[in-house]
Parts: structure tokens; C-alpha cells; sequence
């Protein structure tokens, strides 16, 4: 369970290390809206998000998955009601996120945007014109990678597009307890963790992750 309790608990420790401003708390006047980019597997245990509600039961949560998945996703608002008044609504989409968001396909811009296990810095993952987007609109940006390796490469691609890194890349809290087996056939040798390296950019101030 902790092996998959890592996609909603990683997003939770994001909102954590925002939640300075207390956003989305049950007395703002909007929801914290947040971008969930790439999905994969998350869109998988969707129900497991559910937690968010439990840890933040006053909070007000849009959480939009976006991404050019070939699967079926689901075509309507999935909502779980917090027991101190809160709620959180995850809705999918299907598209290229800086495409949707320049077409008004998206509700509203967000507060944060989050990639968990990206590849940012992979060939052939087309990264950049969301990248882009993010920098140009000046939004707190947080990813997860499987390395520090790639984790590093990822902020290298990154700031070459003009983003800051202010949260410098640390071993995420809540990543997957067990190493992945037989990376690459076996011939990586690296720390190989799901979820296992967090880094974020764009953030109004810097921070530091507890271990």
C-alpha cells in the first residue's frame, strides 16, 4: 500500500510546503487549485487521492490531471468531501497541457503544478512548451524523479528555460519504499526509487525538505 500511497502523500507534502499562504483552507474566499502533469498510473488510483481529504479535511482542492494518456480516463468531476468542511474535486483531461491551457480548455491557472516521476530532461517526452508556459506565468513548479541523476538533468532542462529552482532536489518523504528491480536490464546502478527525488522552481521563496 505504501507503494502506491506515494503518488497522493508526494502531492500532499507539496501542498504542505505552500500551505505558508493557507491556501485553499476552508475560510479562502477560492480553492487551491493544482495541475497534476503527465499522469500515468495516477490515473489508475484515482481513489487513493481520497487521502488528500482525510490530511487536509477543511481544505478546498481542484486537482486537474492533464496529460496525453491513450486510455480511458474518467468524463466527469470525482468529489470526496472533507469532515471539517472541505472538498476535493480531481477531474482528468486529456491533451498536452500548455495546448489546453492556451485553448481555455483548463478552469483556471494554478497555483502549483506538479510532475511526479517526469523525465523531464528525457528525449522524446516534449517537456518543453509546458515548461514555457509555467515559466512564463510565474508558477511554483514541483517534480519527482526516479535518480538524482535524472532528478539533476531535470533542473538542468529546466533552468535553461529561465526557471528558478528554489526548493534544491532532496530525497522525497514520502517516496516508494522499495527500489525499482532491473533498471535497464539490470545495468543501471543507481538509487532507483518511484517518487524517489523531489526538486521545485518558481516558488516565492526557497525551501528545504525534512527527511
Amino acid at each position: 500500500m505504501a507503494a502506491l500511497l506515494t503518488f497522493p502523500l508526494t502531492v500532499y507534502h507539496v501542498i504542505s510546503l505552500l500551505n505558508g499562504k493557507r491556501l485553499g483552507d476552508s475560510s479562502s474566499e477560492r480553492p487551491l487549485r493544482v495541475h497534476c502533469l503527465g499522469p500515468e498510473k495516477e490515473l489508475f488510483l484515482l481513489p487513493l487521492f481520497r487521502e488528500l481529504s482525510t490530511l487536509m479535511p477543511s481544505a478546498h482542492i481542484e486537482l486537474d490531471m492533464i496529460g496525453p494518456v491513450a486510455f480511458d480516463i474518467p468524463s466527469k468531476p470525482i468529489v470526496y468531501e472533507g469532515t471539517a468542511g472541505g472538498r476535493l474535486t480531481i477531474r482528468a483531461k486529456r491533451g498536452a497541457y500548455h495546448t489546453l491551457m492556451l485553448d481555455g480548455a483548463l478552469p483556471e491557472h494554478a497555483d502549483v503544478a506538479i510532475a511526479l516521476n517526469a523525465g523531464l530532461a528525457a528525449a522524446g517526452y516534449g517537456w518543453g512548451p509546458s515548461l514555457d508556459l509555467l515559466q512564463r506565468r510565474g508558477t511554483p513548479f514541483f517534480f519527482t524523479d526516479y535518480s538524482e541523476y535524472s532528478t539533476e538533468k531535470a533542473v538542468d532542462f529546466a533552468t535553461a528555460r529561465g526557471m528558478r529552482l528554489t526548493l534544491p532536489i532532496a530525497l522525497n518523504p514520502f517516496r516508494a519504499p522499495l527500489r525499482q528491480p532491473l533498471v535497464g536490464g539490470g545495468s543501471v546502478a543507481f538509487p532507483w526509487l518511484a517518487n524517489g527525488f523531489i526538486a521545485g522552481l518558481n516558488t516565492e521563496v526557497a525551501m528545504e525538505v525534512a527527511v
